[in-house]
């Protein structure tokens, strides 16, 4: 996100969207990275990073968007949310949809020219 002029992303966690924006305030400051949550909302005048849980992503448009755990489309209490930003939620340049191996198919079908990359996780 940070190699965009602006950007969001969406978390499935109050807890991990804390953590990303505290790493990107960290690299980039905090006059231009937002936070919003269902908790939170850290809102600069200049954001151009937003960082959120999935239910809290804004109505905007940015060069860079990302959903994380694209699988949680098939939860039966939230999946309505992701599945909405999956048809509808798109970057200028770059959208990531991150996520289990087990919705390539509706991937593939839904978004017929997507590209898929496969990333073994690390641990640390």
């Amino acid at each position: 996100m940070r190699a965009h002029r602006t950007g969001v992303i969406g978390l499935p966690l109050r807890l991990l969207a804390r953590e990303v924006y505290d790493k990107i305030v960290a690299i980039k400051g905090p006059s231009v990275c937002a936070l919003v949550t269902g908790e939170e909302r850290i809102v600069p005048d200049r954001a151009a990073y937003w960082v959120c849980t999935v239910e809290a992503m804004p109505e905007m448009v940015a060069d860079f968007v990302a959903i994380d755990e694209i699988q949680l489309c098939a939860d039966p209490e939230r999946g309505h949310v992701f599945t909405d930003r999956l048809l509808h939620k798109r970057g200028v340049q770059e959208t990531l949809l991150m996520g289990a191996e087990t919705m390539r198919p509706a991937i593939a079908e839904l978004v017929p020219r997507a590209q898929f990359m496969k990333r073994e996780r690390f641990s640390q």
